[in-house]
């Protein structure tokens, strides 16, 4: 088959994840609760854990697009992560 070229089966559907999936599916499978709501303008999210000695962590932000929030409560979550285990 020459260079470039794909082949393809008919009928066959190629799902691509965002990532803002991405990183939401991410966040679950950390352990993580995500709320996420819009508020007038901005969206606004609040990510949930508990931790190994009960404890509760949370992390919230708000951004103008969907995108930005999940990338920032991602960030924050594994930042949050990060401190306590050092």
């Amino acid at each position: 088959m020459p260079g470039g070229w794909i082949n393809r089966l008919p009928g066959v559907m190629v799902w691509l994840m965002t990532e803002r999936t991405t990183l939401l599916g991410w966040l679950r499978l950390l352990g993580w609760t995500v709320v996420i709501d819009r508020d007038g303008g901005r969206w606004v999210g609040l990510a949930r854990r508990v931790d190994d000695a009960g404890a509760e962590v949370c992390v919230g932000g708000s951004a103008p697009t969907q995108r930005e929030l999940v990338s920032k409560l991602y960030n924050r979550a594994l930042r949050g992560l990060a401190l306590r285990a050092a």
